[in-house]
C-alpha cells in the first residue's frame, strides 16, 4: 500500500507545525488514493506540455485597480444587490481610465436557505460561487419569460432604494426568477460540457443543496444516510430530487459563464473565504483575526464597526515595539503577546457591542435610506454607498 502511495505522489510522512513529522496513516492514504480516483496500481502516463521558447512578457513597472465587495455595487439594474453584470460594466470602465484588475470579495456560494447567510466570509462551498451574484437578464432564456419577470424585477429593483441589502428578499426573488427562467431553458448550449468538466464534485454539491431545501442547513442533524454524498442511502434522494438538483447544476453554469465574461473587461483576483478555527497554538494571533473577523462579519451586513480599544493600528505599534524591546529584553515580546492576547478579546467584544447598537438604530425609518447617494460618472453605473472594505 505505501509503495503504490508512493506511486500516486503520496508522501509518506510530513512535517507538522511543531516541526514533528507525521506519518501518513493508511486510512488516510486509502482515502486520498479514493479521492484521487487511483483504480490502478500506477498513475497514468502525463504528457508533458509544451512550453513556448521565448521568454515571458516583462511585468509592468506600476499597476492600479479597484479593492471593492461585490455586493455593494448596485447599479440602477441592479436586484438589490451587486452582481457580475454589474462587475462586468465596472471593469469595462475602470479598463478605459488605467486600471489593470479588481480584487474582490469572496464569491463562494451560500447554502440555499433562509434566513441567507449575508457574510462572504462564511461560505458553504470555496469551488462554487453564490447565486446572488447572477445576473437574471443575461441568463440565457431569460427572454423567453419576459411577463413572469416583469413583477419580479420592479420588486427586486424597489430593494436599491434601502440602504442595507435585504439578502432574503433578494434570494427569493432572483430564486423565483431563476426557476422560471429554468423551464423555459434547462439545457443551454455549453451546459452538457460544463457539466462532465465539473464531474461529481458539481452533482454532489447540487445534492447538498437540494436536500438542505427540505432539510434546512444543519446537516448533523440530517439522517445518516444523508450525511455523505458515497453513502449507499443518498441515491434514492438523488433519484427524488433530480429536477432540483439539475436546477443547482444549471445555476453554476450560469454564474462560471458570467463571472468569465466579467474577467474579459479585467483582471480579477478574488478572496478567499475566511475560516475561524478553535486554535490553542498562538492565542494573541487567533484573536487578532476574531478583530478582523468580527468587522468583515459587521460590514457584509452592511454596518461599520470601527474603533475599539485595540485596533489594527495599535496592535501593529505593539508588535513592533515588542520585536524592538527584544534584544534589550528577551521576555518583552511575551508580554506583548499577553497583552495582545486579552485586550484583543476584548475589542471583539466591543465590535460585538457597537454592531448590536447599531441594529438597534437602524429600525428608525429616518436610518433606513442615505440622504444623498454616492454616484460616480459610469455610464448607467450607479455605485451606491455600501460597506467599507474588510480589514483592520
Amino acid at each position: 500500500m505505501l509503495d503504490r502511495a508512493a506511486r500516486w505522489g503520496i508522501l509518506p510522512s510530513y512535517f507538522g507545525w511543531q516541526g514533528n513529522l507525521v506519518e501518513t496513516t493508511q486510512a488516510t492514504r486509502e482515502a486520498i488514493l479514493a479521492a484521487m480516483g487511483a483504480t490502478r496500481d500506477q498513475p497514468p502516463r502525463m504528457r508533458r506540455p509544451k512550453l513556448p521558447s521565448e521568454p515571458c512578457a516583462a511585468p509592468p513597472e506600476r499597476t492600479w485597480g479597484w479593492a471593492i465587495q461585490l455586493y455593494a455595487l448596485r447599479s440602477r439594474d441592479s436586484w438589490g444587490i451587486g452582481d457580475f453584470g454589474d462587475l462586468r460594466r465596472f471593469g469595462r470602465w475602470s479598463k478605459k481610465r488605467g486600471a489593470s484588475l479588481v480584487l474582490l470579495n469572496p464569491l463562494g456560494a451560500q447554502t440555499p436557505t433562509l434566513p441567507y447567510e449575508p457574510s462572504p466570509y462564511y461560505a458553504s462551498s470555496r469551488r462554487f460561487r453564490n447565486v446572488l451574484y447572477l445576473r437574471i437578464e443575461d441568463v440565457e432564456g431569460a427572454e423567453k419569460v419576459q411577463q413572469e419577470l416583469g413583477p419580479l424585477r420592479e420588486a427586486a429593483v424597489e430593494l436599491n432604494q434601502q440602504r442595507l441589502i435585504d439578502y432574503d428578499q433578494v434570494f427569493e426573488l432572483k430564486t423565483k426568477a431563476l426557476e422560471a427562467i429554468f423551464q423555459a431553458a434547462p439545457e443551454p448550449q455549453g451546459l452538457a460540457a460544463y457539466l462532465r468538466k465539473q464531474g461529481q464534485a458539481l452533482r454532489d454539491f447540487a445534492t447538498f443543496n437540494a436536500v438542505a431545501e427540505e432539510r434546512g442547513r444543519a446537516w448533523r442533524s440530517w439522517p445518516d444516510y444523508l450525511r455523505h454524498p458515497r453513502n449507499d442511502g443518498i441515491e434514492p434522494s438523488r433519484r427524488r430530487l433530480a429536477d432540483r438538483i439539475a436546477f443547482h447544476e444549471w445555476m453554476q453554469f450560469h454564474l462560471d459563464r458570467q463571472l468569465a465574461r466579467a474577467s474579459k473587461e479585467i483582471g480579477l483576483v478574488t478572496d478567499v473565504p475566511m475560516i475561524l478555527v478553535a486554535r490553542t497554538n498562538f492565542p494573541a494571533k487567533d484573536l487578532k483575526e476574531l478583530v478582523s473577523y468580527v468587522r468583515a462579519r459587521a460590514q457584509s451586513l452592511g454596518f461599520t464597526c470601527d474603533g475599539g480599544l485595540l485596533a489594527r493600528p495599535e496592535r501593529v505599534l505593539l508588535t513592533v515595539v515588542g520585536l524592538l524591546l527584544t534584544p534589550v529584553n528577551p521576555g518583552g515580546l511575551l508580554t506583548v503577546v499577553a497583552i495582545l492576547a486579552v485586550f484583543t478579546n476584548f475589542t471583539a467584544v466591543q465590535r460585538v457591542w457597537i454592531v448590536w447598537r447599531q441594529s438597534r438604530q437602524v429600525s428608525e425609518p429616518d436610518r433606513s435610506v442615505p440622504s444623498e447617494p454616492v454616484r460616480a460618472k459610469t455610464d448607467d453605473l450607479e455605485v451606491r454607498p455600501g460597506p467599507e472594505p474588510a480589514g483592520g
